[in-house]
């Protein structure tokens, strides 16, 4: 497994990737209609292909010659985009991408991430050092990377 910063030749293995993940999700979730998977998968590709004048990075995580995960977040620490092939999902690459995007974000001077996520990522990023921003449990997930750091230093790709 490699994780590295997207190239242009990612750009339409990781489209796939996407749409596969948000339906998905959608079915796990079960609370998507087909018109609000559309805005979202189209939300989603329009920020891989044209990020917001805050962007920071965009990773993908490579099995083989195969793109089977990516993660974006801005300068300001906010995740703009978090996949993994339905396939690959539970065998530890959404831990190493994230693990990876931290330490990126880190070397940015970035001290928290932050994440909006759908019911059933929000677990996932749960279990992995993010909380709430307020007691009425918000959409919004947050990281801080001052503790976080020591937990998931050892499974980085540097």
């Amino acid at each position: 497994m490699i994780i590295r910063p997207i190239q242009e030749k990612d750009l339409v293995p990781t489209r796939l990737l996407i749409t596969a993940a948000i339906e998905a999700a959608d079915i796990r979730d079960h609370a998507a209609l087909p018109e609000q998977i559309d805005a979202c998968n189209e939300s989603a590709l329009a920020q891989l292909n044209e990020p917001d004048a805050n962007h920071a990075i965009t990773l993908v995580c490579q099995m083989a010659d195969e793109v089977i995960g990516t993660a974006q977040f801005n300068q300001d620490g906010e995740v703009k985009l978090f996949y993994v092939q339905p396939e690959w999902q539970r065998r530890g690459i959404g831990r190493a991408l994230l693990a990876e995007m931290a330490l990126n974000a880190q070397c940015l001077d970035i001290t928290t991430l932050q994440v909006h996520s759908t019911l059933g990522a929000k677990l996932f990023f749960i279990e992995h050092g993010f909380r709430s921003q307020d007691s009425d449990f918000s959409e919004w997930l947050v990281a801080d990377l001052t503790k976080w750091k020591i937990k998931y230093e050892a499974t980085t790709t540097h």
